[in-house]
């Protein structure tokens, strides 16, 4: 795999208390779930990023959205180990990641909108790529490490792919 780049550090326009759930909502979960550290390197890179592993969350209720997390195969592999206790196969890694970006979005939810996150519609977690984003830069994005592995994390809400 090739390294993954970020692009330098600049001043993110972004809703301050949208980048903060999801920085706090990564902490909470790969800490509390996966017993894993996410370290904050700043914004995804631009262009083609090999990321194999991707999944969306599109939600709507109280507001509507999409939520996209990328990540590579080693950290699913990772994900589905901690998780369980023991070395899974490669489907035990894309129900662990997918089970990640459920609970990920969960937490998400609910530090955005507070416990009245159950007057979302039901979601689960979808196979995606980056032809099915929208057009519209998100509302949020940022990038974690953990252990060797990059975790993009995007977000958009209804003001920017709805309006």
């Amino acid at each position: 795999m090739p390294p993954y780049l970020q692009p330098p550090l600049e001043p993110q326009e972004f809703p301050k208390s949208e980048m903060r759930a999801l920085l706090e909502s990564m902490r909470h979960v790969m800490n509390s779930w996966a017993y894993l550290a996410p370290f904050d390197i700043g914004l995804p890179a631009e262009g083609p990023a090999f990321l194999e592993m991707e999944k969306s969350v599109y939600f709507s209720g109280r507001a509507k959205g999409i939520l996209n997390i990328r990540t590579t195969p080693e950290l699913a592999s990772i994900l589905a180990e901690y998780a369980s206790g023991e070395p899974g196969g490669a489907e035990d890694a894309k129900d662990a990641f997918r089970e990640f970006v459920n609970i990920f979005c969960g937490h998400l939810m609910t530090f955005l909108w507070g416990q009245e996150s159950a007057g979302f519609d039901p979601y689960l977690p979808q196979d995606s790529t980056q032809k099915d984003w929208p057009a519209a830069p998100p509302s949020a994005a940022c990038c974690f490490l953990v252990g060797n592995s990059p975790v993009e994390v995007r977000l958009w809400v209804e003001r920017e792919i709805f309006a």
